[in-house]
């Protein structure tokens, strides 16, 4: 199986972001090791909080945030 890094830069994307990763996350796992990590920087929304509740649940999903 091949082995792939996935790095998202995201920057107060709450409207868009749990459904984007879950729907990745669903597509890579048939096919890949997979890690996916995400990039916050100074979000002022829920973004964040969003991303942190899915790495609950998926020990793929890495979250990177600077404030």
């Amino acid at each position: 199986m091949t082995k792939l890094s996935i790095i998202i830069p995201a920057w107060n994307e709450e409207k868009r972001i749990g459904r984007t990763l879950i729907q990745y996350i669903k597509y890579f796992s048939k096919k890949y090791d997979f890690e996916i990590l995400v990039i916050t920087d100074g979000c002022k929304d829920k973004t964040e909080e969003i991303i942190s509740n899915l790495c609950l649940d998926t020990s793929s999903l890495r979250h990177l945030s600077f404030p």
